[in-house]
């Protein structure tokens, strides 16, 4: 090994050995976490510059292979926390090269699995299930119960963002069980959130905040501020969709606080548009469109793209919710610019949506957009995306009184929201039924769709109570 070869060792040995220190305080929790986040900010350049080193050389240096391996499981939450989705997919695709080169299966998986979160995170669900099942056969063939219990749970996410909720609750249930034979508290406590997400999603709300309260527990348990910040979060988003904007307040400016203590600027982001949206929800635009654009602002100090654009499309989103078309189609086209940048085709499918209402004034232009967005949902696998397409279809075609065509579009909506087991979606997709057979002159049909809408309504009511 020549000099400087046994220096870039040592270099890159020794930032290992400080993103291990952040990684272990961060692990402790309370306020260890602000010491992690802080160390690591402080050694962030060096730390990688020295993964950088370490991955130049995998082939030729099984010591520097072997620190490759080890970069990512050191950094663990402070790289989601710090490292953009495109930096960690660098780390990780290198880890695994290296984990290959030592012949060290386990760990394979492992960079594996989270490889599939990097493209999870970019909107990239295809490469983001190929990684999980891969990873998943990887752990079953080790017997790494750990590993099959995270891959299973992510292979949940999945379908969870295709809006297959029911298939996600069915493996965030598998996954649950595993963890808890094993007493994975922080993997229990993970799956206990998503299974509330999906449990929302599907309109149970009252389930779902069980599995939060329960999620809640276990993370102060644990001392893991970042995360319990997130359930708060979760909470607040259950609260408003109960209709309880006050206590769903209450429950983002737990998360706002905990944020900011942190020093989290990425989470504080987050937080100040999901504030914005509630208060959007309100019906106060003014106060919507302020937490957006401090989230927008503090996108910008931390150079965060993708957090940037979901700013600008939430701003694009309230001004035409607003009736402003023309301003609202100006801010999503930029956000359409930068999410076609980034590679986000989950968020650019749905910005598409948006900017197809934009234009319902030209029928064309407007189902130009929404054909633009049903390839990418159908692509990804966006099924919950795909049903609202069809839904916004069959509105263009409805506004422009060519019934029939909107009456099939609204049916092609239904038979996806039925399947995904959305009754919120399914209520609102009978009611724009009932209205086009009122248009149409046939109130007998129009009167049996809006007794369906109000049937299913109240049902969903009932199980909200």
């Amino acid at each position: 090994m020549t000099d400087l070869s046994h220096a870039y060792l040592l270099y890159s040995r020794h930032y290992l050995n400080v993103l291990r220190q952040a990684r272990d305080l961060y692990l402790s929790g309370n306020d260890a976490l602000q010491e992690a986040v802080k160390l690591f900010d402080q050694n962030a350049e060096n730390i990688e510059k020295g993964q950088e080193a370490a991955a130049k050389t995998i082939s030729k240096n099984n010591q520097m292979a072997s620190i490759c391996n080890e970069y990512p499981d050191s950094g663990l939450f402070l790289l989601d926390l710090r490292l953009h989705p495109s930096t960690q997919i660098r780390w990780l695709t290198a880890a695994i090269d290296a984990s290959k080169a030592i012949q060290d299966f386990s760990a394979e998986g492992r960079h594996t699995g989270n490889l599939g979160n990097a493209f999870a995170d970019l909107g990239d669900l295809k490469q983001a299930i190929s990684c999980y099942q891969r990873h998943k056969i990887i752990a079953q063939q080790t017997t790494d119960l750990r590993g099959e219990a995270n891959a299973t749970g992510n292979i949940a996410n999945i379908f969870y963002a295709q809006g297959k909720s029911r298939e996600a609750i069915e493996f965030y249930k598998d996954a649950l069980n595993i963890q808890r034979k094993i007493s994975d508290r922080r993997g229990e406590g993970a799956t206990l959130v998503n299974l509330g997400a999906a449990s929302s999603t599907l309109g149970d709300l009252a389930e779902a905040i069980s599995y939060y309260e329960q999620a809640l527990n276990v993370l102060k348990e644990l001392g893991d501020l970042r995360s319990e910040g997130i359930v708060l979060g979760n909470l607040g988003l259950a609260y408003a969709d109960l209709g309880e904007a006050g206590k769903a307040i209450e429950y983002y400016e737990m998360r706002l606080t905990i944020a900011r203590n942190l020093d989290d600027l990425r989470s504080e982001c987050t937080t100040l548009g999901s504030l914005g949206l509630i208060y959007a929800s309100k019906g106060d635009i003014k106060q919507a469109l302020e937490f957006q654009s401090k989230s927008m602002q503090i996108s910008r100090e931390i150079g965060d793209q993708r957090a940037y654009m979901k700013a600008l499309a939430n701003i694009g989103g309230l001004l035409l919710d607003s009736g402003k078309s023309e301003e609202a189609a100006g801010q999503l086209d930029i956000a359409l610019h930068l999410a076609r940048q980034i590679g986000d085709r989950f968020l650019e499918g749905r910005i598409l949506n948006n900017l197809g209402i934009c234009h319902r004034e030209n029928r064309e232009i407007s189902l130009g957009y929404f054909d633009q967005a049903m390839t990418i949902a159908r692509d990804i696998g966006d099924f919950q995306s795909e049903g609202n397409v069809w839904r916004n279809k069959g509105r263009s075609y409805f506004l422009s009184g060519m019934y029939q065509e909107a009456i099939d579009y609204y049916k092609q909506s239904l038979d996806i929201v039925r399947k995904l087991g959305d009754m919120q979606r399914e209520a609102a997709v009978l009611g724009d039924l009932g209205d086009v057979y009122n248009a149409m002159n046939q109130p007998g049909k129009a009167k049996d769709y809006h007794k369906m809408k109000k049937k299913l309504t109240q049902r969903n009511f009932s199980r909200l109570k």
